[in-house]
């Protein structure tokens, strides 16, 4: 018995950061029961499964029915029954465009607002949002990455691109010049 999840990651940009968009398929397969509890115990597994960089310059309000377009799709190939979150980086310009999308995506997928903070703490804000340190969400990235919990199709469009991102980020004498992607991955995670 497994249960089917589609997550997704946008980190907004425009003139010096791309805006990405990753999609990342969570597994959670049935392994036993607890010895000690005899709850149900799920195993997790990730895949990422999508992973587009957009064009810089793109005006904020073409998003909204390109990340439609995408949702759909993924609810076509998934199942419509399957449950959708698409995670989106809420800061600088990213309250109208969360407005919009919210308009677009109505009924299709959750919407989770992300402010990425310099903070310590993750908290919760007005109208839904919520406020994730930065090095939490790339902490929890590298993590999955580091511990093969999440799948990286090498043949996956923009793949090398991450692992450049990635290896950016584990090395401080060379970062990557961007981190769209990754932060698009960390905010699907």
């Amino acid at each position: 018995m497994a249960r089917v999840e589609e997550q997704t990651g946008l980190d907004l940009g425009q003139r010096r950061d791309y805006t990405a968009l990753a999609v990342i398929e969570l597994t959670w397969t049935h392994i036993g029961r607890d010895a000690v509890t005899f709850e149900e115990v799920f195993q997790p597994s990730l895949i990422l499964c999508g992973l587009r960089r957009f064009p810089l310059g793109t005006p904020y309000a073409a998003y909204p029915p390109i990340v439609a377009r995408w949702i759909n799709q993924i609810r076509v190939k998934a199942g419509l029954g399957t449950d959708i979150t698409l995670a989106v980086d809420a800061g600088g310009p990213g309250p109208p465009v969360i407005d919009m999308l919210r308009q677009r995506l109505a009924r299709r997928a959750s919407l989770r607002p992300i402010i990425i903070t310099g903070g310590k703490g993750q908290n919760t804000l007005s109208r839904g949002y919520t406020g994730v340190p930065r090095r939490t969400l790339l902490s929890d990235a590298l993590l999955v990455v580091a511990n093969n919990t999440l799948r990286i199709p090498p043949d996956l469009e923009n793949a090398a691109e991450l692992e450049l991102e990635f290896a950016g980020l584990r090395s401080a004498a060379e970062p990557a010049a961007h981190d769209d992607l990754v932060m698009a991955v960390a905010l699907g995670i």
